[in-house]
């Protein structure tokens, strides 16, 4: 694998610092598609802070419910394994200022629109974290990654054309959620999911991807790897054009 140093990292967001000045943005890293490092995640962290100039970023710290004892702590709730190191790091160094989500949460800088106190009631939809993302006119930043391997905000799109499609629905759940370690003070809430109906399918987001290659910010940057930056707003409009011309075109039959 080819190496790939700090002054590499810092070159790659220093091109990139002038599409992401003064924009709140999600980011999504993978590290190993742009080469073996010599660094580590503090110094990729320090470097959003210090070179993208963003108003406020949200990384990924989506968690699972379990089936029984649905509970979501801010502080212990693992996320999902297969989010990235940087989802790991900054679950481990910063999980004060993880939203309460209790399947969709995110990590968010300091600067952040959005509330540490709202508690959300729903994975998609009116009362969830992507909603409030969008209202705030995030961005989603991938870098080693594509919007399509990412992009778990197109579930909200779904649910804004939910309409139009079939193959999920809303469920509600119990969870408690505990919010402060040292009270341990917890709010029990009806969590909604919008769950698929069967498991023949699952989802495929390579037509919304392709569909939105224009309005990539930074489509003429110059990596041997994907980088790009999106407005939620853009891919809402095309996915929902996307569900309009074909609904069952964002699904994959599994084999």
């Amino acid at each position: 694998m080819q190496q790939f140093s700090l002054s590499d990292l810092q070159h790659l967001f220093q091109v990139i610092s002038p599409h992401t000045r003064q924009k709140h943005v999600i980011i999504s890293f993978n590290q190993m598609r742009l080469g073996l490092p010599n660094y580590n995640y503090s110094h990729i962290y320090e470097s959003i802070n210090d070179i993208l100039y963003l108003s406020s970023f949200a990384i990924p710290s989506y968690s699972r419910l379990p089936f029984s004892d649905r509970q979501f702590h801010r502080y212990t709730t693992p996320v999902e394994n297969y989010l990235g190191g940087l989802s790991k790091f900054v679950f481990l160094t910063n999980q004060s200022y993880r939203l309460l989500s209790s399947t969709h949460s995110f990590i968010v800088s300091n600067q952040s629109p959005l509330s540490l106190d709202k508690v959300y009631l729903s994975s998609y939809g009116d009362d969830s974290s992507f909603s409030d993302l969008l209202s705030n006119d995030f961005y989603w930043l991938n870098i080693g990654c594509d919007l399509f391997e990412t992009c778990t905000f197109m579930h909200h799109v779904e649910w804004l054309n939910s309409d139009l499609i079939d193959y999920r629905h809303d469920i509600s759940v119990p969870v408690t959620v505990i919010a402060d370690p040292q009270s341990m003070d917890s709010i029990d809430i009806k969590f909604t999911i919008f769950a698929r109906k069967n498991s023949l399918f699952d989802y495929d987001w390579r037509p919304v991807s392709k569909a939105l290659s224009d309005h990539n910010l930074l489509a003429n940057a110059d990596f041997p790897f994907p980088v790009s930056l999106i407005s939620l707003s853009d891919i809402l409009l095309h996915g929902t054009q996307c569900l309009r011309n074909k609904p069952s075109q964002l699904l994959r039959a599994l084999t």
